[in-house]
């Protein structure tokens, strides 16, 4: 063989073993490590959707997939943010306080000291928290409670009959305030800290709440003696309204009265002031109040005017409204409980209303649509029907019972409250009412 023949080989050797070094050290590709993360549920998760540290975005979501009746999330984690270590969370976020799809995972790194996560590890459940969804809501009331609610609803539908156009107008005139709102929540999106610290606050409110329920509740029902009140003197009040265009057009002659008088009284104002020692102090002051309201006044003159022509059928609104009074005032005196069990969820129904008015845009940025719904709650294959859920609980371990679910649970911190049916009884299957 030539020297140039075993240089060739020479070569190629050490290519291979550069080769082989590189793969050792980045198997998966130059510029990502997959991670895997169990959650409760993976609904909205869009391939493509970012993966955050702190903030600042270190991967990307890559599949999402149920393995054995969990819902299993895959990520892409950028070179430059590996390796991670044990003890590392994920939490399955809304894409922003207004977008109920598009979700992305913040991740927190585990202790430095602790071991490495491998290439392709998992997150277990016990280190993810998933969002609670809208229809999780609904479970938080009892038959009696939703019965209340409904009832409320359907007297205000009651009240509400034939004042589309009045309705109509306040939705008109609220845009710009919806607008406002939604470039309040755009700001939010983008300072994540902001918004932890307004759930945050939301919390320490919910806190105070629960501690002044006994104020609340009273409250409530002074309010539904004021409502009352009002029914009694709905008469009283129809009929002073019944007057009110007489006085009103009164009251309109008057103002155009002392709109002709007031240059002249402006003119004997300034011929005293000369000879009036003691009212010079004030005479500048009250010329200049005079001036500005005999340039005000055309336009009060045109508001009560407006107020005549609304008069009648502000009447007709509080004849209407006077006949729905009574079951508004039963309805008042019922809810005071219902809030006292709405309290401690604050936090849940803040983020869940915020996302409730977003467009939904299931498209990833390369036009490609996914809508995965995974949620870890179906009944095990094989389960008889007449199974009681302590029955399933005891023969699939992995299950979890929770009925009805306390606050706090996804965090490991349960609320129990009492007084609304939610005890230590609402996470023991075999307590299940709906068994018994």
């Amino acid at each position: 063989m030539t020297v140039t023949g075993k240089r060739i080989l020479r070569g190629l050797g050490v290519g291979v073993l550069v080769v082989v070094a590189w793969w050792l050290i980045n198997p998966f590709g130059a510029g990502s490590y997959p991670l895997r993360a169990v959650f409760a549920a993976a609904l909205q998760v869009v391939p493509g959707e970012r993966v955050e540290i702190g903030g600042r975005q270190v991967g990307s979501i890559s599949s999402a997939s149920l393995v054995d009746g969990q819902a299993v999330v895959g990520m892409n984690i950028d070179a430059s943010s590996w390796p991670l270590h044990a003890g590392t969370t994920a939490e399955l976020r809304f894409g922003s306080p207004l977008g109920y799809a598009l979700r992305y995972i913040q991740l927190v790194p585990g202790p430095a000291r602790a071991p490495l996560l491998p290439a392709g590890g998992i997150i277990a459940e016990d280190d993810t928290q998933t969002p609670v969804e809208l229809d999780q809501i609904a479970e938080i009331f009892d038959p009696k409670t939703r019965a209340a609610l409904g009832g409320l609803l359907d007297k205000a539908s009651a009240t509400l009959t034939g004042e589309g156009s009045q309705l109509a107008d306040v939705l008109t005139h609220g845009g710009p305030s919806a607008e406002q709102i939604a470039g309040f929540t755009s700001d939010l999106a983008q300072n994540p800290g902001a918004l932890g610290q307004l759930l945050s606050s939301a919390g320490a409110l919910a806190g105070t709440l629960r501690q002044h329920s006994t104020q609340l509740y009273a409250l409530v029902k002074d309010a539904a003696a004021t409502v009352q009140a009002l029914d009694q003197q709905a008469g009283a009040v129809q009929a002073a309204l019944t007057l009110a265009p007489g006085a009103l057009q009164a009251a309109q002659r008057t103002l155009a009265n002392l709109s002709r008088t007031l240059p002249t009284l402006e003119t004997l104002v300034s011929d005293i002031a000369p000879g009036a020692s003691g009212l010079r102090v004030i005479a500048l002051p009250l010329d200049e109040v005079l001036t500005r309201l005999n340039q005000v006044a055309p336009e009060l003159r045109n508001t009560l005017r407006a107020g005549v022509a609304a008069a009648p059928s502000t009447t007709g609104f509080l004849s209407q409204g006077s006949s729905s009074l009574p079951a508004l005032i039963r309805a008042l005196e019922s809810i005071g409980p219902v809030i006292g069990c709405l309290r401690p969820y604050a936090p849940e129904l803040a983020g869940s209303l915020a996302v409730s008015v977003s467009s939904y845009a299931p498209y990833d940025n390369m036009g490609h649509y996914l809508r995965t719904l995974l949620v870890n709650s179906d009944i095990p294959e094989g389960a008889a029907e007449t199974d009681t859920p302590a029955q399933i609980v005891k023969q699939y371990s992995e299950m979890h019972y929770a009925f009805p679910r306390p606050p706090g649970l996804n965090v490991g911190q349960p609320w129990f409250q009492p007084q609304c049916g939610v005890t230590q009884a609402a996470l023991d299957a075999a307590d299940d009412p709906e068994s018994k």
